[in-house]
């Protein structure tokens, strides 16, 4: 999660929304706490019965969808990653930038 932290803080001012889903069981005060404590600012979703999971047949977490303007899904990444990674940055630049070439 820092590192989607950072990867949110990096694109903030740009035309990116970054969307987690929180599939904690825990009350929704629980999982506020748990963001504000580490200072997350990206938009976290609370699904206690894992409905997004089943819609998505997720069946191991994290995983990671890039999802395009017109909703499609263009990626899927399962299992954790770095997101702060030069490599990274500059993959969400050129979807940007490819994006923004063919609205």
């Amino acid at each position: 999660m820092p590192s989607i932290e950072k990867l949110h803080q990096h694109f903030k001012d740009e035309d990116l929304t970054i969307l987690t889903v929180s599939v904690d069981m825990a009350d929704i005060a629980v999982v506020k706490a748990f963001l504000e404590k580490r200072g997350y600012t990206f938009t976290v979703l609370h699904d206690p019965h894992g409905n997004i999971m089943e819609w998505f047949h997720v069946r191991l977490i994290p995983v990671t969808y890039l999802i395009d303007r017109s909703g499609n899904i263009i990626a899927k990444a399962v299992g954790p990653r770095d997101w702060s990674q030069d490599a990274m940055i500059r993959l969400f630049q050129l979807l940007l930038k490819e994006s923004d070439e063919n609205p």
